[in-house]
């Protein structure tokens, strides 16, 4: 149906305001428009609604707003609603059965407008919401609504142009992992280029405002899709989706089943200028292919694996038919030669004339694309006839089975036996053994070589045993003793033992028995039913018994040691002492000392005897020796005892830590503890330890170097000793002194033996350098201020007996300061013989100064002179 309306009649129609519904499962849409001259359009909206679970009809009328370029209203279309049709799920596939819940239905709104050429063109658009919210590609598909708009161009790109639409709508249902390749092409009705690409669908209208009236302006937002896809990834695949740029062929294969959108955009362009896009946006359905599957027996029945059919008592038989998903049905039994052998009845019956093996072929929806194919072995022989031999028997006894099949055809070749009892064989004359009694149904399935299988079955009678004991168990006599034998039956009426050997009644059931010989008696009893038992006694007979009691042996105090002796089979060991028993063949011995054992062993009246020992060994006794006292760096040997190999720990001050008498040498108080083991003792480790303890030297505190002038002297002194001697003594006043007075003509270095009040030695050293010349040095500078620091200027004098001058002149040449004939004991000049700067009373003002000193040195005689310079600072 289509309607017609100029721009200037939009105020009327505005008021036209539908009703409004919310409609969910908005599946997609587009609109197109054509050109029909004199500035009329014929404007078509498609609008494709999911059919099977919308909630709401389409919109009675359907508005479409038209907006010039300046984003104003120019024109409400109010479109009639035309009606739908439902389109058919076509998948692409011809083979697909179309999953249920799947539906899609499309209207055709249409509608001619007179539109005045404006300037930029006008859009047209259709907004409504919302789409389904099974859709797995978009984020909120509930609450996402849908805007389908077309692009009229500015009249100077285009004088009546019509927008390019689509030749063909997609099927709404794809296979998953089948590829799809679709002819997604459009026509362009003035022969302009177009250019196809994969694109983002327009968002519109909300839940809280499903149908706007009127819609927001142009331009118009995109759908946010849910991660990883996009637009141009819209449902992934391998290969994604694609589509070919100049001729829209689009391709993708499905990975993962559900519901996409997807939008495919073509824009035209006429001479290199972009006119218009036309967008369409639609679902893709994804599901699992399911094509026909021929079947004669519910399986595959493929040719390597058909179907069986075996017949052994006619020539007729009842076919099945479990196939899926198909419509037609062709049979052909396989009858060579005939033409009258084929039928397209579902579940035909067919009589088959001779015997033989036939191959049987289903064909499903034959000659079409979506075609499949079952087959079956039909097995034609009778006559087969199964029979079974089966006799009763006796609890726990084997029941012996037959197989009396007869066949016509082929030979006899597999069995399959169920015994009742649980129990199966595939043999053809087996045996089985029946636990309980009671009646039984045998059950043998047999088959032949040309596929023939019979079941037949048969009741047996299970009659109890009866049961016996033989006694004693297997055991041994003496060659001189006989043995009582008791055959202890339930149910038995009659007794037989064998062989008749030196028994006393072989039909009774406690024969006394006297073999010289070892013998094994069997008995057998039977009952009324003829059911037998059967046990054995063996008699082993001993003519002479031997007693081994075994080596002697040795163990450590505490230690066991197990005793095996053998010979008979009754044991007796004394005395008891240490035995864990005395009536074992191998009882655990530890004795305190060393023991010897006495073995009698017998069997009746055959008896013998053997002696063992068992010596007890010592524990080594390891002996450290006594704790001792040493001086600080001195050593000391210490020495175990008690074992032939030693182990000393710590090891780190012993000159050998696995010797005996190890020299140590700690540096502090140390715990020595020695391990040590004895060859001719257990081999056990016995431990000891002593102590070496550290006597430390006290501080020792012994005089500087010093330097003397010869022929001068200096005291030595030393401490943290109780007594001392000096090497050498030369020079010395006392070598034996703590403060001895040290006189040396040379340069000599005393050392001193030290004796602690411990008595521990100790050994230091002092140098005494001496000088022939005097030593006079002289300050460079002094500055007499008072301040108690370096006011005078006073030479340091040694080795002079006596100072015959020292004399300061200023830089003119006038003495300033001067003393004579003074005697000197060493040392600096006293403070009354040192000048304070001053000449008659007065500083004298800073400068550089001469000095001049002579005198006699103390050692030689010799005259000493010497000048030099002295700064006065201020």
């Amino acid at each position: 149906m289509k309607k017609s309306v100029h721009v200037f009649l939009i105020a009327a129609f505005i008021s036209l305001q539908p009703f409004l519904l919310k409609a969910s499962h908005i599946v997609g849409g587009e609109m197109i428009y054509e050109c029909l001259g004199d500035n009329e359009y014929l404007i078509t909206l498609k609008v494709y609604r999911d059919c099977y679970s919308g909630q709401a009809t389409y919109d009675n009328p359907t508005n479409v707003y038209i907006f010039d370029a300046n984003s104003n209203i120019v024109a409400t279309l109010p479109i009639p609603f035309p009606g739908s049709d439902t389109l058919p799920n076509n998948t692409g596939n011809p083979c697909l059965v179309v999953p249920p819940g799947i539906c899609v239905e499309e209207a055709v709104f249409q509608y001619n407008v007179i539109l005045d050429p404006s300037p930029g063109g006008y859009t047209m658009v259709y907004q409504r919401c919302c789409r389904n919210n099974t859709i797995d590609n978009i984020v909120n598909p509930s609450n996402t609504g849908a805007s389908y708009v077309g692009y009229i161009p500015d009249p100077d790109l285009a004088e009546c142009n019509s927008s390019p639409y689509f030749n063909n709508f997609p099927p709404p249902i794809i296979c998953l992992a089948e590829p799809l390749v679709f002819d997604h092409s459009a026509t362009d009705p003035d022969g302009d280029s177009l250019v196809y690409s994969l694109c983002d669908p327009y968002v519109g209208a909300s839940s809280a405002n499903p149908y706007p009236n009127p819609p927001s302006p142009p331009p118009y937002g995109f759908v946010s899709f849910a991660a990883p896809y996009t637009s141009a990834n819209p449902m992934g695949g391998s290969p994604s989706m694609a589509v070919d740029p100049e001729t829209g062929q689009l391709t993708v294969t499905p990975t993962a089943t559900g519901q996409f959108v997807v939008a495919v955009c073509v824009t035209e362009y006429r001479d290199g200028q972009l006119l218009s896009e036309h967008k369409r946006d639609f679902q893709f359905n994804v599901a699992q292919c399911i094509g026909p599957q021929a079947s004669i027996d519910g399986e595959s029945n493929t040719f390597l694996n058909p179907a069986i059919f075996n017949s052994c008592e006619s020539f007729t038989f009842d076919f099945t038919n479990f196939s899926n998903n198909a419509t037609n049905y062709f049979w052909d039994f396989g009858v060579n030669g005939s033409t009258t052998d084929t039928t397209s009845e579902i579940t035909p019956t067919f009589t088959y004339p001779d015997t033989g093996i036939y191959l049987v072929t289903l064909y499903v929806n034959p000659g079409s694309t979506c075609s499949d194919t079952a087959y079956g072995l039909v097995y034609v022989f009778p006559i087969f006839a199964g029979a079974l031999s089966a006799p009763d028997g006796c609890v726990g006894q084997p029941v012996q089975f037959a197989d009396n099949t007869n066949t016509s055809y082929g030979t006899v070749s597999n069995w399959s036996w169920d015994f009742g009892n649980g129990d199966t064989s595939s043999l053809e004359n087996p045996t089985a053994i029946f636990d309980n009694t009671g009646n039984f149904t045998v059950t043998l399935i047999v088959g032949n070589s040309v596929g023939c299988v019979d079941t037949v079955s048969e009741i047996i009678t299970i009659f109890p045993s009866p049961t016996i004991n033989a006694i004693p168990d297997d055991t041994i006599i003496c060659k001189l003793d006989q043995i009582q034998l008791n055959a202890a039956a339930s149910g038995a009426s009659n007794y037989n033992w064998e062989p008749d050997y030196n028994l006393s009644n072989p039909n009774i059931s406690n024969p006394l028995a006297g073999p010289d010989v070892t013998v094994t008696y069997t008995v057998s009893v039977s009952n009324s039913f003829g059911c037998v038992a059967i046990d054995t006694v063996h008699v082993e007979v001993y003519d002479t018994v031997i007693a081994m009691a075994g080596a002697d042996t040795t163990i450590c105090p505490g230690g066991s040691v197990q005793l095996n002796g053998s010979g008979g089979i009754n044991f007796q060991w004394a005395p008891p002492n240490g035995l864990s028993s005395t009536t074992v063949s191998n009882p655990t011995a530890n004795p305190v000392n060393t023991t010897s054992y006495l073995f009698t062993t017998w069997v009746g009246s055959c008896i013998a005897t053997d002696t063992v020992t068992v010596f007890v060994k010592p524990f080594p006794v390891i002996v450290a020796g006594p704790d001792v006292s040493i001086c600080q760096y001195q050593s000391v040997e210490i020495s175990a005892s008690g074992g032939t190999s030693y182990s000393w720990s710590p090891s780190g001050t012993l000159d050998n830590a696995n010797i005996a008498n190890p020299v140590a040498t700690p540096l502090v108080t140390t715990t020595y503890t020695v391990s040590g083991t004895d060859a001719n003792a257990c081999p056990f480790v016995g431990q000891d330890s002593l102590t070496v303890s550290i006597i430390p030297i006290p501080p020792i505190f012994i005089s500087e170097d010093t330097t003397i002038i010869l022929g001068t002297y200096t005291i030595l002194s030393i401490t943290g000793g109780a007594s001392y001697l000096w090497v050498p003594s030369d020079g010395l006043s006392d070598p034996t002194s703590a403060t001895p007075i040290a006189a040396p003509t040379e340069t000599t270095t005393y050392v001193v033996y030290i004796t602690t009040a411990d008595g521990c030695p100790a050994i230091d050293s002092v140098t005494i350098f001496v000088v022939p010349d005097p030593l006079l040095e002289f300050p460079g500078a002094f500055s007499p201020n008072s301040d108690g620091k370096n006011d005078f200027f006073r030479p340091v004098i040694l080795g002079l007996a006596h100072l015959d001058e020292f004399r300061v002149f200023n830089r003119w040449g006038e003495e300033v300061f001067a003393i004579s004939n003074v005697n000197v004991t060493g040392g600096p000049l006293p403070l009354d013989l040192s000048w304070d700067g001053t000449f008659k009373g007065e500083d004298q003002p800073l400068g550089v100064y001469v000095y001049y000193l002579k005198g006699v040195a103390s050692a030689t005689g010799a005259t000493i002179a010497l000048n030099g310079n002295v700064t006065l600072i201020r």
